[in-house]
């Protein structure tokens, strides 16, 4: 057949009209013959291909195609997802018709899909009109820029932030809470105000004239009171707070799970006597190490547990239930231990309590004699004494390693500590774990596994590489900082469960382990090339490769993701506690790079990919984020009843805040906008006259209370939270000293005049967010089944603290609400943060705590 003459191949320039007719056609769009005779569809006849050894399978005709099928972009902007190159078919020279059917076959594909995707664009243009539900599904993976030669730096005009009071700087990444403040126009200027007003009223050294600075000081009583000589006088930590206050304080702070050691352990020298002292009587530490190896090992799996427990057998005894706890110490390395004794049996007795603790829990047998037996908070500081005396900074061992990670973790994780998982502080020392880690060699794969004993270790020490990288990856991603270690310098292997080899008795906890790592590696090998791009400092980048990127980490990983945290009323298994942690984790990162996404085109002008930007993070994180904190206020004491909380909740506190930072953005630009349509000479008469100008004041001033309300939400979450974590306390105050600003008129219209930032949406931008709004508020409302439980919230602790004549409310002017006496006394046990400003009364500690958080 190959023999056989074939006619040469011609190109039809006749309508198929015209052709069928046999008439002349003068070959327009649609041609003349077609408009006089009313055909409506005028079409020309697709080109026959050309011989198979014509075809031109070079790449000019791949990217010719490629320009041709990416016409469905209209004028160029808003790529969504990159166009794949043809397939051209395999030819086969035997069968040259076989070939020509079979690219027939393609390019009527490509003409489908063509006449889809232009089909779908004018269905779907502009991008911000997905609806609710679209944003948790459809949204993930669409990240659209406008032009191929867009770029962004995360750094730009972005460095130090001097920490003030005191001697030290501390930097936060361009990802960080902090960051999303500071680029916004619309919050910066109140961060600023509320600064320069705190360093006003203690009076800032850099705003006095020169020379006056120790003149003022030496006028100070104080100060001529430490000039004067006096001998030496030890003052133990108990005299900054009256013995009265500390018993009426244990009394309350024993429900929170954090009492405070009585006078005789502050008083003691020794450190033998102080951890003797510590250790609570034997069948009470055997239940804290019970629950620390049942509920809290799968997220601190850093020792074995047999180990473990032969280590507390030889170095604890207890003569009987009722008698103190004697130690036997023969080496130095046992100091090692015992310090990690302490934190482990801290880390379990706080586990016991969940957030929201009901009444009737407390009532229980086993309860009263935990509380009766706590674990104080001074654990942690008797355990850094054990480690400052193992001279950690000449040797290291995997017991050091040990005990530095737990200490590290307990200042991440702890309710009592106001720091969090992207804390910038708690880079720095996970990158000298990962170093000493390194020094031990903790990243090799070990290849002997000749005896139970060697595989348990090796076991181990994939779980304590993995755990390290676990906290730098989560620190990184969450401030913008880059990794101290790249993915080929190391090769140990995941964990997994070897018979013999695990280090957990439970076997089904030890295969649950597993689920936790998966987990962690795929959000880390996906993320990391958008951490590279967002690290970058010496030139910026192209928004087209970063939009790639995050495309592909969202595909992967968001996509995937099935939270199922939404749906459960009982226990949570240890997998939905990783799952709904990951998510968060990767919430609190997904924030602070899309809203400088936002922040990028809002400043560009494009309204259309700035709001879609801003609409995505309300519908796909916002909502998920305050529906979870919503659940666990109401069923955390029912999820958190065979896990640990102790690593969500923080993760939870870090998502929630960078949502009140995302609903303030929209509600500054909204009451800016009222406000100038409010002092318009003119405002009446166009609501009157301008039916378009009093929709759109309509819109805004529903939008400006709607988000009132969102906030609202966000704000009785913290207050919630905040009786029993410190990071939500400092949330609260914050948002309560920033709301008589936030709803006054002086700030948008005196300090910021001829500076305000508006909300620039159109007509229909504004009535698709208001509704939009409406239906998350709906969502949130309708997240739990019943209003807010009144047994939910401690109101035990309220009524005690605020009896009258207690010894918890009375010296302490000004404050009626639990959580500000406890923490204010937390606080005046701990010390003062800064000793430069050393006011010991309620507003000088909040002063104090703003220098802290700006």
């Amino acid at each position: 057949m190959g023999n056989l003459a074939r006619k040469r191949n011609r190109l039809t320039l006749v309508c198929t009209f015209c052709k069928r007719r046999k008439i002349r056609c003068d070959k327009k769009q649609p041609c003349s013959s077609c408009v006089t005779h009313g055909n409506s569809d005028c079409s020309y006849q697709t080109p026959t291909i050309k011989d198979d050894k014509d075809i031109d399978t070079s790449d000019n005709y791949k990217r010719s195609l490629l320009r041709e099928l990416s016409t469905v972009e209209g004028n160029g902007h808003h790529h969504l997802i990159p166009h794949e190159p043809p397939q051209l078919s395999p030819k086969d020279p035997s069968d040259p018709m076989e070939a020509e059917l079979v690219a027939l076959r393609s390019k009527v594909e490509r003409l489908e899909k063509y006449l889809l995707e232009k089909e779908s664009s004018k269905t779907n243009v502009p991008l911000w009109q997905y609806q609710l539900q679209d944003f948790s599904e459809k949204t993930w993976g669409v990240v659209p820029y406008d032009h191929d030669t867009d770029n962004i730096s995360f750094l730009e005009n972005f460095g130090l932030l001097d920490q003030i009071g005191t001697t030290s700087a501390r930097y936060f990444g361009p990802l960080s809470w902090l960051a999303m403040l500071k680029s916004d126009p619309a919050l910066a200027p109140v961060i600023q105000l509320k600064k320069d007003e705190v360093l006003t009223k203690h009076g800032d050294p850099t705003n006095r004239p020169a020379g006056t600075a120790f003149k003022t000081s030496s006028q100070d009583p104080i100060v001529n009171e430490d000039l004067e000589f006096k001998p030496f006088k030890q003052q133990s930590r108990d005299l900054r707070l009256q013995i009265s206050q500390l018993d009426a304080f244990n009394k309350n702070a024993r429900l929170l799970g954090f009492p405070v050691c009585p006078v005789d352990i502050l008083l003691e020298n020794d450190l033998t006597q102080k951890i003797r002292l510590l250790i609570p009587r034997r069948q009470a530490m055997w239940r804290y190490l019970e629950i620390y190896f049942n509920q809290v090992y799968p997220v601190f799996p850093f020792i074995d547990q047999d180990f473990f427990e032969d280590t507390v057998h030889r170095l604890i005894h207890h003569a009987d239930d009722h008698s103190p706890a004697q130690l036997k110490i023969t080496k130095q390395m046992d100091l090692i231990y015992l310090g990690q004794i302490l934190i482990v049996l801290r880390l379990g007795y706080l586990n016991m309590f969940p957030c929201i603790s009901r009444k009737h829990e407390y009532s229980l047998p086993e309860r009263e004699y935990l509380l009766d037996n706590p674990m104080v908070i001074e654990s942690l500081e008797v355990a850094n004494l054990c480690l400052q005396l193992s001279n950690y900074f000449r040797t290291c061992n995997l017991a050091v390693l040990q005990l530095v990670l737990y200490i590290r973790v307990y200042f991440m994780f702890a309710p009592e500590y106001g720091e969090s998982p992207e804390d910038p502080s708690n880079q720095s020392i996970t990158a000298q774990l990962i170093r000493m880690a390194l020094s031990l060699g903790v990243h090799r794969e070990p290849h002997l596994e000749s005896t139970i004993e060697e595989k348990k270790m090796n076991n181990l020490r994939r779980k304590l590489w993995y755990s390290l990288i676990n906290l730098e990856f989560v620190g990184s991603t969450a401030n913008g900082f880059p990794t101290s270690i790249q993915f080929n310098q190391y090769d140990v292997d995941m964990p997994h469960f070897v018979l013999g080899g695990e280090n957990v008795k439970s076997f089904a906890l030890e295969k649950s382990l597993r689920s936790n790592f998966l987990l962690m590696g795929q959000s880390y090998d996906t993320i990391l090339p958008v951490l590279e791009h967002v690290t970058s400092i010496r030139s910026p980048v192209l928004l087209k490769d970063l939009c790639a990127d995050i495309q592909n980490w969202e595909n992967k990983y968001f996509k995937t993701l099935k939270l199922t945290i939404h749906e459960i009323d009982g226990p949570l298994s240890v997998e939905t506690v990783f799952e709904s942690t990951r998510f968060l984790n990767s919430a609190v990162s997904a924030t602070g790079i899309i809203f400088q996404l936002y922040l990028y085109y809002e400043k560009q002008g494009n309204i259309d990919l700035s709001y879609f930007y801003y609409k995505k993070l309300m519908g796909a994180v916002a909502r998920n984020v305050v529906i979870i904190a919503k659940r666990f206020i109401k069923y955390s004491s029912v999820w958190f009843a065979e896990t640990s909380h102790l690593t969500f909740v923080p993760v939870l506190e870090a998502a929630l805040h960078r949502c009140m930072i995302l609903l303030l953005s929209a509600l500054m630009r909204t009451r800016y906008s009222v406000l100038q349509c409010e002092k318009l000479s003119l405002h009446r008469y166009n609501l009157d006259n301008d039916v378009q100008y009093a929709s759109r004041y309509s819109l805004m001033v529903d939008i400006y209370f709607k988000l009132t309300k969102f906030v609202g939400i966000i704000e009785e979450c913290n207050r919630r939270l905040s009786k029993r974590y410190c990071y939500s306390w400092k949330c609260v105050f914050v948002q309560e000293s920033l709301r008589a600003l936030r709803n006054g008129e002086d700030f948008f219209l005196k300090y910021r005049r001829g500076k305000e930032v508006y909300l620039l949406l159109t007509l229909d931008m504004l009535a698709d967010y208001d509704s939009f709004v409406s239906e998350i508020l709906q969502e949130v409302e309708a997240s739990i089944q019943s209003k807010w439980d009144p047994q939910a919230n401690g109101e035990d602790l309220e009524q005690a603290a605020s009896t009258p004549g207690s010894s918890l409310s009375s010296g302490i002017d000004g404050v009626l609400d639990f959580a500000n006496v406890f923490w204010l006394l937390m606080h005046q046990m701990k010390g003062f943060p800064d000793d430069s400003i050393a006011d010991p009364t309620v507003n000088g500690i909040f002063d104090v705590e703003w220098l802290d958080v700006l």
